[in-house]
């Protein structure tokens, strides 16, 4: 699905409930005997965006060490979803002078068309076993 990613004004820095609106409640259990719950990888990337969104506006969120644990461990799944699902569409760049007087080439990827999943119907996939979504599962090697 072609979409464009638009500059707006929306999942800004101060916008709690916007960025609450795009979890789940909660994960889902595979099968009703096992308590173990799962997380759908987006849902967790999101999860962590929000979390460096609110490490970055409340510095006295978390104690310290929490806080550092939780930003190198939502960076790590954020580097993975990157690696995964590489973008390679182009973004055109524009010249943006820096503190050091130096202008460099930058891109904002915004109002470019992107190659995505469809938002809408990741938000309402079904989340139980008994469902007929297809659930990638990885296992260690």
């Amino acid at each position: 699905m072609l979409q464009l990613v638009e500059a707006n004004q929306h999942y800004g820095m101060d916008a709690d409930w916007e960025w609450e609106t795009l979890l789940p409640a909660s994960g889902f259990q595979l099968d009703p005997t096992d308590k173990q719950q799962h997380f759908i990888s987006v849902h967790h990337q999101i999860f962590c965006l929000n979390t460096l969104r609110k490490l970055y506006m409340n510095p006295g969120w978390e104690d310290d060490i929490k806080k550092q644990d939780r930003a190198h461990h939502c960076l790590n799944v954020l580097r993975q979803a990157v690696l995964c699902n590489g973008d390679t569409t182009l973004e055109p760049s524009h010249l943006e002078l820096h503190s050091d007087g130096k202008e460099v080439a930058a891109a904002s990827g915004m109002d470019v068309l992107h190659i995505c999943r469809n938002w809408e119907e990741l938000k309402t996939l079904p989340l139980s076993k008994d469902d007929s979504i297809i659930i990638h599962h990885s296992s260690a090697s």
